[in-house]
């Protein structure tokens, strides 16, 4: 029993090694001190006491006793060395036999010579089973303990009932109390040595298996000298029941070997190629062959563990937890004959060759056993145990077959995890520029969160590849892609994650850092990536910006990595707003972004809602101060934010798609009161202002239905595009601005003077009037350049027959300066802010007067004042 009580964490629960709290190196010599320290005083009484020896059993002559002591010395080793071993669902019950010799020899035999033979068959199995010495002197103990209590429970029972202290009632509860002792020390024992199986379940266990025992004895001894048939009957039945034992056993035993087999390769698939999982799995490699060591090596490494030269480098574990193992060469001998010719299977006793036994040597091993992962034809590594412990003889055929069995069902499963892995890292990777995928990046982010080894996120965007794009090719648009992500790749270290997010975008996951080292680095990026990059013969300069956003403290990992990519974007965007290089995420950029968003989501409703309104602003003809016209600009009273500038929201809903909603509404409120005008007898053209994204191919017919619908001819409105938004696709715009312009809409050039207009162009496109920035009619009277920036719009657009309007006319000299050049019209606050239809039409009532066209004679209306 007590060699059983000994191995209980190793055999009796194979799914879980417990985390020690203290070394066996320290509780194991304590356990044996405090035993023998309990025993002396009970031998001391035992002795006093006396047990006599059995009578009448006939074994009293010396020659006789030699052959008791014989026959009980063979049993006791046979029962340590052989325990019966009964599966319980998931549990292995490991029943020693040691009870059965006990009981028999107490019957038949002096105490003490069943005492002696018990321990001394017992340091023969510690000393040919290579026990360590602390294994062997607490084993010795606890039979000084068993033993005693045996003895000792025996003088009691038989000073209580008057039986002879070896008849059977004695005996049964003397050997009874000897093993609840033992197991009680040993479940106490490894309450120390960290979390195990409650002390109940030990001693009640340790009760089931020694009254068993003790019972199947007992009925045997009284079977045996019932009579003449006794003996027979004893020999028969004792047969029946090791076949039936050793039938149950092999059942037990492939079926624990099947779940092992499963547990293994379940554990494989769980861990993948998180090595820190791995030791687990080894642990039960370890565990079901009762090894000293349970090592893999990997020829092509996973994680951590990767081969280094012509050595291959060991993931290994024992008892104690993982451990450190010296590389063992690719031509090492044992790897050979694995590889070469099934499993290997070597020990110092019969190491055949000199590589064999330098082999063992380099392990430092006794005992070894390897066995190759094969998978397709390829090795991927090898698996191997070491050092048999707690057990008679070295590794069988048995475990060798297993082994292998398991090897390969391992190769199956490490190979699946290898091509999971390749499938995930093209997932994870770029197809372009080779540097991580966003998806990728999301997941470095969430776990280096969780590590606190990420501090900051830098996202750079280069400027100037979408006119890579048009001006050389989509070709070397992805040339200049891959050669700024090989910059940016190389100016950080390998340990950092570098990314390409999607198309111009790229991010830095930074480790945490102070803020003025961080922008030092990220400058020295934004300089290489900024320098000039040779593509088809052409310098072309990439204008990279970054935007940084910092790790918050106390956030949730999983939270915080989404989040910082929007903060480092905000970054970007507000940086890129400003002309700004290089921007760093303050909390009021959230602010804005919140605002903007709230605006994009509340637009639609604000339509519906009426706080979208139509303001209007005139325009004046400035040769004889007749209006002209007047042009429509939208507003926004919002109920939290208050008047909101238009280009604000206006640029925020041109990227959602609601741009054709805004122009929608605004056409439909100009033509709606351009046709009460004209019910009054006033024809006042109206011009809307149009954005690129509204040019989609079915405008023309949205444009004429309104017309149709509010019955106002075309003549009277004219729509309005920037130079920047007529020249981004003059192509595309053409046949559009064509169609709008057949049905009478006059095209006009808005805020022209800023872009880069192709005069070939401006000559195709269906203009009527080019629309002065106001920024240089504000600035001519002050500035000479402005003046002839002025002059020659003034000049080119009357050269090619189009009237040339003024924006922000603010003072009498500017308008005067105008007339001298003979601009067309002009518009600004020097006549009227722009006003809701109220105040416009009240505005009209006060400062125009209806007159004749000079040259027409068609009625017009003068300003006045």
């Amino acid at each position: 029993m007590q060699d059983h009580a000994m191995r209980q964490t190793e055999s009796t629960i194979t799914n879980r090694r417990p985390r020690r709290y203290q070394s066996p190196s320290v509780i194991f010599p304590i356990t044996t001190a405090v035993i023998a320290a309990l025993s002396l005083p009970l031998w001391i009484w035992i002795s006093v006491v006396g047990i006599a020896s059995p009578t009448g059993i006939g074994l009293e002559t010396p020659l006789k006793l030699a052959a008791g002591f014989a026959v009980m010395f063979t049993v006791f080793v046979w029962s340590e060395v052989v325990p019966v071993k009964v599966e319980v669902r998931r549990e292995t019950l490991m029943v020693s036999l040691s009870e059965l010799p006990l009981v028999i020899g107490l019957l038949v035999l002096p105490w003490y010579l069943v005492i002696a033979t018990h321990v001394i068959s017992g340091i023969a199995v510690y000393i040919f089973r290579k026990d360590g010495w602390r294994n062997s002197f607490l084993n010795l103990a606890l039979i000084s303990a068993e033993t005693g209590t045996a003895l000792g429970a025996m003088v009691v029972v038989h000073a209580i009932t008057g039986e002879a202290a070896t008849g059977l009632l004695p005996v049964a509860v003397g050997v009874l109390a000897g093993a609840l002792m033992s197991s009680l020390i040993v479940g106490v024992a490894y309450q120390q040595l960290g979390p195990a199986e409650p002390l109940g379940h030990v001693v009640s266990r340790a009760a089931f298996s020694a009254g068993f025992v003790i019972i199947v004895s007992l009925a045997l001894f009284t079977l045996w000298n019932s009579g003449t048939a006794g003996p027979p009957l004893v020999a028969a039945l004792t047969v029946v029941m090791v076949a039936i034992y050793l039938t149950f056993r092999a059942m037990m035993t492939k079926h624990a070997n099947l779940n092992q087999m499963y547990d293994i390769v379940k554990a494989v698939g769980i861990a993948r190629e998180d090595t820190s999982r791995w030791p687990e799995m080894l642990e039960m490699v370890r565990q079901h062959h009762n090894a000293a060591i349970a090592a893999l090596y990997l020829e092509t490494g996973f994680g951590d563990v990767r081969p280094v030269a012509d050595h291959l480098v060991a993931l290994a574990v024992n008892p104690e937890g993982t451990q450190a193992l010296p590389a063992i060469p690719t031509t090492d001998a044992l790897l050979e004959q694995a590889r070469t010719g099934g499993p290997a299977r070597a020990s110092v006793d019969e190491a055949n060759s000199p590589e064999i036994a330098e082999s063992l040597r380099i392990r430092g091993a006794s005992d070894v056993m390897v066995v190759v992962l094969r998978s397709n034809d390829e090795i991927r590594g090898y698996l191997e145990v070491r050092n048999r412990l707690s057990r008679w003889g070295e590794f069988s055929d048995e475990d060798a077959e297993f082994l292998e069995t398991m090897s390969g069902h391992l190769a199956t499963a490490l190979e699946n995890v290898r091509l999971m892995s390749n499938l995930r890292d093209e997932a994870y990777r770029d197809s372009v520029t080779g540097l991580r995928s966003r998806t990728g990046m999301a997941v470095d982010a969430e776990l280096a969160l969780t590590l606190g080894k990420l501090g900051s996120v830098v996202l750079i965007q280069l400027g100037t590849i979408s006119a890579v794009n048009n001006a050389l090719g989509y070709q070397h648009g992805e040339e200049l892609l891959v050669a700024a992500g090989k910059r940016i790749r190389n100016l950080n270290p390998a340990t950092r994650r570098v990314a390409r997010l999607e198309s111009d975008l790229f991010a830095i996951l930074m480790e945490p850092m102070e803020e003025e080292i961080l922008t030092r680095q990220v400058r020295d990026v934004l300089n290489s990536v900024g320098a000039a990059f040779s593509l088809a013969g052409v310098d072309v300069e990439a204008e990279p910006h970054a935007g940084i956003a910092f790790v918050q403290p106390n956030a949730n990992p999983a939270l915080e990595g989404v989040a910082l990519f929007q903060r480092a974007e905000m970054a970007l965007l507000a940086g890129r707003n400003r002309n700004e290089s290089l921007e760093i995420y303050r909390p009021t950029m959230g602010e804005t972004y919140r605002r903007r968003f709230n605006l994009v989501t509340q637009f639609r409703q604000a339509v519906e809602s009426g706080h979208i309104s139509v303001y209007y602003q005139p325009q004046v003809t400035l040769r004889n101060q007749e209006l002209r016209g007047v042009e429509a600009l939208v507003r926004w009273q919002h109920p939290e934010f208050g008047m909101v500038n238009p280009a604000e929201f206006v640029k925020a809903i041109e990227a959602t798609g609601s741009i054709d909603i805004l122009f929608d509404h605004v056409l439909n409120t100009c033509l709606k009161q351009s046709n009460l005008w004209l019910g009054r007898g006033l024809r006042i053209p109206v011009a809307v202002n149009v954005s690129v994204r509204n040019l989609t191919a079915d405008f023309p017919d949205r444009v004429a239905a309104a017309l149709a619908t509010h019955q106002v001819p075309g003549e009277l409105l004219t729509l309005e595009l920037t130079e920047s938004n007529m020249m981004a696709d003059p192509e595309q715009s053409l046949p559009i601005l064509s169609a709008l312009h057949a049905q009478g809409i006059k095209i006009a050039v808005d805020d022209f003077g800023t872009g880069y207009s192709s005069l070939a162009y401006l000559r195709r496109l269906p203009v009527d009037e080019l629309k002065i920035d106001r920024s240089f009619i504000q600035g001519m009277s002050t500035a000479l350049g402005d003046l002839a920036i002025v002059r020659s719009i003034i000049d080119l657009g009357h050269s090619l027959n189009l009237q040339v309007i003024a924006e922000g006319v603010e003072e009498e000299s500017s308008r005067e300066v105008l007339r001298s050049m003979r601009c067309d019209g002009m518009q600004g606050f020097l006549f009227s802010r722009p006003q809701p239809i109220d105040r416009f039409e009240a505005w009209l009532a006060a400062r125009t007067v209806r007159s004749v066209h000079e040259s027409t004679e068609a009625p017009v209306l003068r300003v006045v004042g």
